[in-house]
């Protein structure tokens, strides 16, 4: 397991690469400038030359600045985020203006072609990170909207109403930390067509649900009983307002009593998106979202709302929609390699089983963003007692 890494999460960081590399930019002006003008600058020969003897010294702290700024970009930003951050960049600029694409010659483009194909299947086989940049380059140049709507008149991918119901509940364990979050959202997975949701009560009295919300449980390109299914996968990352299973799912948390509640979710893969969903939806008084393995880059999160996105950095499902997460005071991307055997293939770094060695790492890291967010969810559920566990079946 390679060591964890991230960004996000810091309020001191504001700023995003671009304004950064802007800035920088313009030192790298000034400090020539200074140099270029010096002799034109003052008529006084006696001025100029006192000016004279301090431009190098002000050249000298001019560049300094900008050197110190690029190595804190460099330090902060890693290079999961800024290999990402490009080519995100690329794909959605040929995305915007297809008309690009005529530029490039049709000999490039089917070389292109290949190797984009050539690197969907890597992203699947790959070890190491290169599986999910190229997921993340290829999805970024593809209008989900559109291809949704292809595959919807072929009768694939198509939603349709999703049922709940509430159902004798097992018992429960309280948790105190992102890895034991993992666990319950592992036994919750393991389960066909079911969320769960854990109240928790304070010394204040405050109610505070942990929703449970599983992955992805059928890739059959037909819409099955189990709406916890690609089709669904298919809807939340194209068109999230028309998910029957978001719909469901807040039916059944106005059941559950979640108003007036605090509610956290914590979600895996399909899971994830779900939670990032209902989080962006303002239905409910959201105060945290746990994600593993999910692309959320896409949804626009409210900022308030602490958001712990964590990846491992060979799992090319997190790049799926094509998005790079936020950079934002209350939102931390982290991610570490998961370490699969020779010649396994680097989807099996999606499976939930895989992700416990990351997860363990954002529990033990210092890391200020990671650690910050981290704290501010699995923190509220500290001095709580787990006094009510519900769990509810959905069904197409």
């Amino acid at each position: 397991m390679a060591g964890l890494v991230g960004y996000g999460g810091d309020p001191a960081v504001v700023a995003s690469r671009a304004e950064i590399d802007r800035i920088g930019a313009h030192l790298h002006l000034v400090g020539s400038q200074l140099v270029l003008h010096s002799l034109n600058f003052l008529p006084d020969p006696i001025a100029r030359l006192q000016l004279d003897s301090q431009l190098p010294l002000l050249g000298y702290r001019v560049q300094k600045t900008r050197l110190a700024l690029s190595i804190a970009a460099e330090n902060y930003f890693t290079t999961e985020a800024r290999v990402s951050h490009t080519l995100e960049a690329v794909g959605h600029a040929l995305q915007k203006h297809p008309w690009l694409l005529h530029l490039i010659p049709k000999s490039t483009l089917r070389e292109i072609e290949v190797a984009g194909l050539s690197a969907f299947a890597v992203a699947q086989l790959a070890p190491g990170n290169f599986g999910k940049q190229a997921t993340g380059a290829l999805a970024s140049t593809v209008n989900l909207e559109s291809e949704l709507a292809k595959a919807n008149r072929r009768g694939l991918l198509v939603d349709r109403p999703v049922q709940f119901r509430q159902i004798a509940s097992r018992s429960s364990a309280p948790v105190g930390s992102v890895t034991e979050i993992g666990r319950q959202i592992e036994e919750v997975n393991r389960f066909k067509h079911q969320i769960r949701i854990d109240t928790y009560v304070g010394g204040d009295g405050q109610k505070t649900m942990l929703v449970y919300l599983p992955g992805t449980q059928s890739l059959l390109p037909i819409a099955g009983s189990n709406p916890f299914d690609v089709t669904t996968d298919a809807t939340l990352a194209a068109n999230p307002d028309q998910s029957q299973l978001l719909k469901a799912i807040s039916g059944a948390l106005d059941s559950a009593g979640a108003n007036g509640a605090h509610v956290i979710f914590a979600g895996y893969s399909l899971g994830g998106i779900a939670a990032a969903e209902l989080a962006a939806s303002g239905r409910f008084d959201v105060t945290g979202v746990i994600t593993i393995g999910s692309p959320i880059g896409q949804v626009n999160l409210p900022s308030g709302i602490p958001v712990l996105s964590i990846e491992n950095s060979n799992d090319p499902v997190p790049a799926a929609t094509g998005r790079v997460n936020s950079l934002t005071e209350n939102w931390a991307t982290v991610s570490a390699e998961a370490k699969l055997h020779l010649g396994v293939p680097a989807i099996e770094a999606h499976e939930l089983e895989n992700y416990f060695g990351t997860l363990r790492e954002v529990d033990q890291t210092k890391m200020l963003g990671a650690s910050r967010v981290r704290d501010l969810i699995v923190g509220q559920l500290k001095d709580s007692e787990l006094t009510e566990t519900q769990t509810y079946e959905f069904n197409r």
